[in-house]
């Protein structure tokens, strides 16, 4: 799927171009703002897919095969995916691409005051997942 948005990001990028405003935003940004929206987008048919399947029911072709013990990366991205979708969006352009406030500001079309309490909630959100998860792991 990353490979698909990647393409997806390009070539929007290059029917896009003749609106690039260097001016209002860096390329970095206005990329990643593409991206946002592609991601969005893909998110948006993820769960329009998953509710078909579920109002079909289960089904050879639906069942999951058993899963690999979670590592680090995995428990991140599980975490993150608890996240409402603007916080987690803000918060992985500012910590995992490291956009400045800015940047992401720009990217996501919303004040740098909204990108700020949106990074400081997502990381409140995150320290009590992740605590609540390894209580959860240490249990009896």
């Amino acid at each position: 799927m990353a490979d698909d948005v990647a393409s997806e990001v390009f070539a929007r990028a290059v029917a896009l171009w003749p609106r690039f405003d260097p001016d209002r935003a860096s390329l970095r940004a206005w990329l990643f703002g593409i991206a946002a929206n592609i991601c969005r987008e893909y998110d948006r048919s993820r769960r329009r897919r998953t509710a078909v399947i579920t109002r079909l029911g289960p089904t050879a072709s639906t069942s999951v095969p058993d899963s690999h013990p979670i590592d680090d990366l995995d428990l991140v991205v599980t975490m993150l995916a608890k996240l409402r979708a603007p916080t987690r969006e803000t918060l992985l352009l500012v910590a995992g691409f490291e956009l400045s406030y800015e940047e992401a500001a720009r990217a996501l079309g919303i004040p740098v005051g909204t990108v700020a309490s949106r990074v400081a909630h997502g990381r409140r959100q995150l320290t009590r997942l992740l605590g609540q998860d390894q209580s959860e792991r240490t249990k009896p």
